[in-house]
């Protein structure tokens, strides 16, 4: 029942990735994103705790049929700070990720990431109302770390690692490259590197 559960988990990410990473299909601004994902929220929370666990984790699969089992999640206890689009999680709430090692049984998942606590985080949130559980709606490239340069709040794309090697000159120059290459998840502005107040911006009326 477990291998069915993970199974069942592990095509559920595939098709997931398959949107993330089709060049022609990847959606270009947070708004599209925020749709390609299905996220209930796009929200901003500091990470305050983190623990692997083994939960009785439900599932229900395209034909109706219900199956449960234990799987190995990082729970993540997160402080909301602010919600930019949707609907608002609890004040405080948990962010379950898949994978981990408990008891000595260890779960990778290639589609999953790592926060650290203290980090003041930017992302997608879906709830699982089946489980009670709020999940990541995206992967590390649609994840940011909120990052102080020069009393700016400069958004730091997790795919590209945290915390970023230099100085604050060298850190918001390669941000600056990164808009000037047309990256998907940052190109929002041409000239501007991209910061909390502007991706803030993009979904005011």
């Amino acid at each position: 029942m477990k291998n069915a559960l993970l199974g069942a988990l592990f095509a559920c990410a595939l098709i997931q990735a398959s949107h993330l990473h089709a060049s022609q299909a990847f959606p270009a601004t947070f708004d599209e994103m925020f749709s390609r994902f299905g996220a209930d929220a796009l929200v901003r929370a500091e990470v305050a705790d983190k623990a692997v666990v083994s939960i009785n984790h439900k599932h229900i699969d395209e034909w109706g049929r219900r199956s449960e089992g234990e799987m190995i999640f990082t729970r993540y206890s997160m402080v909301l700070a602010d919600v930019v689009h949707g609907e608002a999680p609890p004040a405080r709430f948990d962010l379950y990720l898949p994978g981990g090692e408990v008891n000595g049984e260890s779960v990778h998942h290639t589609l999953s990431f790592d926060l650290e606590v203290g980090w003041d985080v930017v992302l997608f949130l879906d709830y699982e109302a089946l489980n009670d559980m709020y999940h990541s709606a995206g992967t590390r490239q649609a994840t940011f770390v909120v990052h102080a340069v020069n009393g700016r709040q400069l958004l730091i794309n997790l795919k590209d690692g945290y915390p970023p090697q230099g100085g604050d000159a060298e850190v918001e120059g390669r941000l600056r490259r990164d808009l000037r290459k047309d990256d998907p998840v940052y190109a929002q502005d041409g000239s501007r590197v991209l910061s909390y107040e502007i991706l803030k911006s993009l979904f005011e009326e």
